[in-house]
């Protein structure tokens, strides 16, 4: 609606403008025609009374010219004809009407002269002077002739009456055309237009646009209909792409946390072994009968706590095998590296290797998936183990530290959570460093790895918002550390 009536204003400020000069230039040339006209026929009956006049006056006089020029009136009702005396004052009346400035330009010169006038009231009048000085050498007379300019006047209030209802009425039919035009073939589809694009904007990409009629904004409108069509088939193409790629990264990280399961097992086995052979010996005198109430009550005890200590290996290890939906929490990462270091505790002592906690005398909270966490970690462990053949310490420290994020990042530099996991081992040549986090890239021997644990882990921690980085020094050991954000308190404290 206001881009319609924008439009009809416009159109029609210019056509008033452009009508209002054609009328002016109309107008004028006119009446400058027919001022000129009347002139013409003003110095026409001049020049026709002049032989009259001197007829008459050799005959009569002065006082038969001034009855003749009194009949001539009552003949051209339109003129006022009469003789003046050109050297006669303004007071009389036989002097010239005009003033003495206008009768500068009339000569002895035997033609008529005309000149305009407008009085104090505004009405006009043509005077037309014809010299005729034969009549009196002495004396300068002859004939004035006066043309009222009243029909010129007439004819210029009418015309710019005429243009001023002419303007009126187009206004009244602009105004006509902006309310149809405006709500009905304008106002209506844009608004509709309008709509269904912030709906679009909203996200709700139903319901095609029926606008009707074949201009450019029914176009407009299949277009859109089109487009949000189109927007529609490519988020579905996307969610069933995404759902399909979430499903293959969560497959991929359980196949991965089973490929650990698998280097725990052994461990485990012998971790239960010993448990297993005192529950076997106790329970062997027990059913000897031989022993007093007091030692089977003991033997009964120990039974109990190393069922109790194989049931928690065996429910650490179902728990970190088991496929579970993504759930972060608000908790001590202090809490996670311990449950992740007995998880690993078999694999450690295994590998000839040691396990080291530091700096976790305080809480250190942080918003994670625990069981992807724990993941993580068991992958930094086991590369640890497996760069260190002939074991060594591995050494895990957790705090707070400023650090700038990487370019793949959108973060900012600021505080962080980190967790260090440290090795002795060979540590990373620099032609490799900078692939290790690459998909299926790994320096290990054919069998000992997939090359997706280091890829999996960095997209994990990429999912909490976090990074991981790696140092390394050629033979002396490599260091991994994971940064993820700190809780809310801690970094409106800190960052």
């Amino acid at each position: 609606m206001r881009l319609t009536a924008k439009l009809v204003i416009a159109f029609v400020l210019v056509s008033v403008i452009l009508m209002a000069v054609n009328g002016r230039l109309t107008m004028r040339r006119e009446v400058k025609l027919r001022e000129t006209q009347k002139i013409i026929w003003s110095e026409q009956t001049a020049n026709l009374l002049e032989q009259q006049v001197l007829g008459v006056w050799e005959s009569g006089g002065l006082r038969e010219v001034i009855a003749l020029l009194k009949f001539q009136n009552l003949r051209y009702r339109d003129l006022d004809i009469r003789w003046v005396w050109f050297d006669e004052r303004a007071s009389l009346d036989s002097a010239p009407r005009a003033t003495v400035d206008d009768l500068q330009s009339i000569d002895a010169a035997n033609t008529p002269d005309s000149v305009m006038y407008r009085n104090d009231r505004g009405k006009g009048f043509i005077y037309t002077y014809h010299l005729i000085p034969t009549v009196v050498p002495e004396r300068q007379g002859g004939l004035e002739i006066t043309a009222s300019l009243d029909d010129l006047d007439g004819y210029v209030r009418y015309t710019l009456k005429n243009t001023v209802v002419l303007i009126g009425i187009m206004l009244l039919v602009s105004g006509i055309m902006v309310a149809f035009l405006g709500i009905n073939v304008v106002g209506r589809p844009l608004q509709a237009l309008i709509d269904k694009t912030r709906r679009a904007g909203e996200g709700d990409l139903t319901g095609d646009l029926e606008l009707g009629g074949n201009d450019e904004l029914t176009e407009l409108g299949y277009s859109l209909n089109d487009m949000c069509r189109q927007v529609l088939e490519s988020q579905a193409r996307v969610h069933a792409e995404t759902s399909a790629r979430i499903a293959t990264l969560e497959q991929l990280r359980h196949v991965d946390r089973l490929q650990t399961v698998g280097r725990l097992a052994s461990g485990i086995a012998h971790e239960l072994g010993t448990p297993l052979n005192v529950v076997s010996g106790r329970a062997a005198l027990i059913a000897s009968g031989k022993l007093s109430a007091d030692i089977v009550t003991e033997s009964a005890q120990t039974i109990k706590n190393e069922s109790d200590r194989m049931a928690t290996i065996i429910r650490q290890l179902l728990d970190f095998a088991r496929r579970r939906t993504p759930n972060r929490v608000q908790v001590n990462l202090c809490e996670v590296v311990h449950q992740t270091k007995d998880l690993m505790r078999p694999l450690v002592q295994k590998g000839n290797a040691v396990l080291r906690l530091e700096n976790c005398s305080e809480p250190v909270m942080a918003d994670v998936d625990v069981s992807q966490l724990q993941q993580v970690l068991t992958n930094l462990i086991v590369n640890a183990i497996q760069a260190m053949p002939a074991g060594g310490a591995i050494t895990i420290q957790i705090g707070w530290r400023h650090a700038e994020p990487p370019d793949d990042h959108d973060g900012l530099a600021g505080e962080y959570v980190y967790i260090d996991v440290q090795d002795e081992g060979e540590g990373i040549p620099d032609d490799i460093i900078e692939h290790i986090f690459e998909p299926f890239f790994t320096s290990k021997q054919v069998g000992e790895g997939t090359g997706l644990g280091l890829s999996l882990s960095y997209g994990i921690i990429k999912e909490h918002s976090g990074w991981i980085s790696a140092a390394s020094v050629p033979g002396e050991g490599s260091c991994f550390s994971v940064y993820l954000p700190p809780e809310e308190g801690r970094c409106s404290d800190v960052c």
